[in-house]
């Protein structure tokens, strides 16, 4: 088997690295020297002292991989995984059992991500091990966060009027999802659209049919039925979309989608989630024989995202104070390879 390409789905959030003036904090300012001197000191740490276990909720983290060769952006690669579960492993060709994951043993996940240095815009591949969040990246910077002591204790000298405050040194915003039906006006034509429902005793006769129907045919672990409206017609387009979301976009409960081509000619393929919590986008990457996606791929497209979407603009922007600051540059690491 040859390469292949997969639709993945990528996450955006916001970082902030609020400055404190004396009297207030300016909290729209991403200072990209920082987040660089964290995650240069962090890579060159040794593996035990680079991860985090979260034991708590049995996830690992930890940052393996490190791209520093573009004035715009800064990109690397997290290692995720899961444990305390003890599971067989089988050779799914012959399916016969090979071994045994023991549940202090977890399977590795790569999980790309690209961070723009001048806004702070963090895009990150979805974590195929569920362990990346908001949440759990930042217990991760809190818990590594003394290799930046030195560098606060700098640029605090250097910059009398602004301060880098030690506990609001790093902030992760969620980027509120576009306005649904804006994206959706957007389309040249569309070939799908498409309702997911969960499957609840009181959803209407129809739907409820087809879940007794599943469940009698012996269907299992199915919590969701998916109606998809579609056009056949070679060049046509699904019509009046936009009048059938304004109906249904305000069940919280329902999960929707259109696929379709934009005024470019490219196909792309937007859901509004239920659960979504942050924007995300779909994009697609080369996976070779092996299941490796493309991180070339992966940078491009993250970074096409960053150029066209224009999502933290008031970030270091003209909606923000003007800040001239001092740089800190280079400080000797002896001493916070003693302190990990």
């Amino acid at each position: 088997m040859g390469t292949q390409v997969k639709s993945i789905q990528v996450w955006a959030y916001s970082l902030r690295t609020p400055l404190y003036t004396g009297t207030k904090y300016i909290e729209n300012f991403f200072d990209s020297e920082l987040i660089e001197f964290f995650l240069k000191r962090l890579v060159k740490l040794d593996n035990a002292s680079r991860r985090m276990i979260d034991d708590g909720n049995q996830k690992y983290i930890e940052l393996d991989i490190l791209y520093d060769n573009s004035d715009d952006y800064i990109e690397g690669v997290f290692h995720t995984a899961t444990f305390g579960t003890e599971q067989e492993i089988v050779d799914i060709l012959s399916g016969k059992k090979v071994g045994n994951k023991k549940s202090g043993e977890g399977i590795i996940t790569d999980v790309f991500f690209q961070i723009n240095k001048r806004n702070g815009l963090f895009l990150i591949e979805k974590d195929k091990s569920h362990v990346f969040s908001k949440q759990i990246f930042l217990k991760y910077f809190n818990e590594k966060k003394f290799l930046l002591e030195d560098f606060l204790i700098e640029f605090n000298k250097l910059n009398s009027k602004f301060k880098h405050e030690n506990t609001r040194t790093l902030m992760m915003d969620i980027i509120k999802p576009k306005d649904f039906i804006e994206e959706v006006k957007a389309f040249a034509r569309v070939k799908e659209v498409y309702v997911e429902y969960p499957l609840l005793e009181n959803n209407n006769n129809l739907i409820s049919q087809l879940e007794e129907m599943s469940k009698n045919k012996g269907l299992k672990d199915v919590d969701t039925i998916k109606i998809s409206y579609r056009t056949t017609v070679r060049g046509g387009s699904v019509r009046s979309v936009d009048k059938f979301f304004d109906k249904i976009l305000e069940d919280d409960k329902l999960n929707i989608g259109i696929s379709g081509t934009l005024p470019s000619n490219r196909n792309k393929t937007i859901q509004k989630l239920a659960s979504r919590l942050t924007q995300t986008f779909d994009i697609n990457v080369s996976v070779n024989s092996n299941g490796l996606e493309s991180f070339e791929d992966l940078s491009e497209e993250m970074t096409r995202i960053n150029r066209f979407e224009d999502l933290v603009p008031e970030i270091n922007s003209g909606n923000a104070v003007k800040i001239e600051l001092e740089k800190v540059g280079d400080i000797s690491y002896e001493e916070t390879e003693k302190r990990a």
